[in-house]
């Protein structure tokens, strides 16, 4: 059965757009390059180890995650919106940006669409590290391969497996 977590009240691409206009200039540049390197990833899914490779986060997915999160909270705090809580009771701030996917080998993160919407309007200055992502801006779309399909050459992570994808 997958396991799959995700906001249950998930706001629009107009929420979203008010939302990061207002957190704007509290984002930092890390926070940003998390965002982009996973608007850029093949179907905006990544493990957060992917996006602390691809976004040049020192300090690994323990950053990213925590980056992530916090991203989550100003949002909600801009907006007056709620996640929804674990178990535990704590909140999922993540799950403002993405849908979440459990598989055996970690936790990775689906960006909502409406996430990605609201970033290609330019809510957010994004910063996109050359070595990253060459010539590329969140307005151009996924980098390309040679042969046309969405990813990176040579250096991308692994797209999610369909055996990963039905595991979750």
């Amino acid at each position: 059965m997958p396991n799959i977590v995700q906001w249950s009240r998930r706001p629009t691409t107009a929420q979203y757009v008010a939302g990061l206009k207002a957190i704007a200039p509290r984002t930092n540049d890390i926070q940003r390059r998390i965002l982009a390197a996973q608007h850029h990833a093949p179907e905006r899914t990544a493990y957060a180890t992917q996006l602390a490779r691809l976004a040049n986060v020192q300090g690994g997915h323990p950053t990213v995650n925590a980056q992530y999160g916090r991203l989550g909270h100003m949002f909600c705090d801009a907006t007056g919106l709620e996640p929804d809580k674990q178990e535990i009771g704590t909140s999922r701030w993540w799950a403002v940006w993405s849908l979440g996917h459990s598989t055996r080998k970690g936790f990775i993160w689906e960006m909502l669409p409406e996430v990605a919407e609201a970033l290609e309007q330019r809510v957010l200055p994004v910063s996109m590290h050359s070595s990253i992502f060459p010539g590329r801006s969140v307005a151009t779309g996924p980098p390309r391969r040679s042969d046309g399909s969405a990813g990176w050459e040579p250096a991308a992570p692994p797209p999610v497996s369909a055996v990963d994808r039905d595991r979750c």
